[in-house]
C-alpha cells in the first residue's frame, strides 16, 4: 500500500491473510460507495478494495519465487555430483598438461596446495621420529650397510678339489657307510671266495720227507 507508513517490523503475520480476510469483508458487509476515513482521507470501499489487491503481488510473488527456488534448488542438488566429478576429471587434465602443483593450476580456480614450512623445533622433532623409526625397523643407510662384513668361514676342502663348509650337516647315509671290503683278483679268476694261504714263516711247514 503506497501510503502506508508502517515499518517491516511493524507489520503482523499472516499480513496476507488479513488482507484477503478484509477484502471479503469489504465486498460483503459494506456497500461498495460507503465511505471511509482513513487517516484523515475519505475512501470509498471501492476504491479500498483495488487498494488491497494491488497490494496482494508482493505476497503472492513470494510464495511462487519461493516454489521456484525450491524446484531449482532440487534441481541443483541433483546435478551437483556429477559437476564435481568432471570438474575433478579437468583438473587431473589440467595437471597432465601443466604438470602437478603448478602455481597456473591457481588461474583456473583449482588449489595447488602450499607446503608448509616448519619450524625449528618442528624439524627436529620430525627428524628424531625419522630417526626412531628407522631404527625400529632396522633400516641403515649405505655406509652402515658397508661396515657389516660377515666373519671368515671355515671350508674343508677334499682331495677332489671339492670345497665344503666346516659346518655343513653331515648326511648320515655316508656317515654310516662301511667301507667296500678288497676283493681278491685269484679269487676272481678261480671262482672261489677262500683267501689265499699267507706264505712266510707264518704258513704251513713243507714236509721234509716228501710222500711216503
Amino acid at each position: 500500500m503506497a501510503n502506508n507508513n508502517n515499518t517491516a517490523g511493524a507489520i503482523p503475520s499472516g499480513t496476507e491473510k488479513v488482507i484477503n480476510a478484509v477484502i471479503k469483508g469489504l465486498q460483503n458487509a459494506i456497500p461498495a460507495t460507503t465511505l471511509l476515513v482513513i487517516a484523515g482521507v475519505s475512501s470509498k470501499a471501492s476504491q479500498i478494495i483495488t487498494t488491497l489487491k494491488g497490494d496482494l503481488p508482493v505476497f503472492t510473488n513470494v510464495d511462487s519465487s519461493k516454489a521456484a527456488y525450491r524446484k531449482a534448488l532440487a534441481a541443483r542438488t541433483s546435478a551437483l555430483p556429477d559437476i564435481r566429478k568432471y570438474l575433478a576429471q579437468l583438473k587431473t587434465a589440467l595437471e597432465a598438461q601443466l604438470g602437478k602443483g603448478n602455481p597456473v593450476l591457481a588461474q583456473f580456480g583449482y588449489s595447488v596446495g602450499k607446503k608448509k614450512t616448519l619450524t625449528a623445533a618442528e624439524k627436529t622433532a620430525a627428524a628424531a621420529k625419522r630417526a626412531a623409526t628407522l631404527a625400529k625397523r632396522g633400516v641403515v643407510g649405505k655406509r652402515k650397510r658397508a661396515q657389516v662384513v660377515a666373519p671368515p668361514q671355515p671350508v674343508i676342502v677334499s682331495p677332489s678339489g671339492a670345497v665344503t663348509p666346516a659346518d655343513a650337516p653331515v648326511n648320515p647315509a655316508q656317515a654310516n657307510a662301511l667301507p667296500t671290503p678288497a676283493v681278491n683278483a685269484s679269487a676272481l679268476s678261480t671262482g672261489s671266495n677262500t683267501p689265499p694261504a699267507p706264505s712266510g714263516a707264518n704258513g704251513p711247514a713243507s714236509s721234509g720227507n716228501g710222500t711216503a
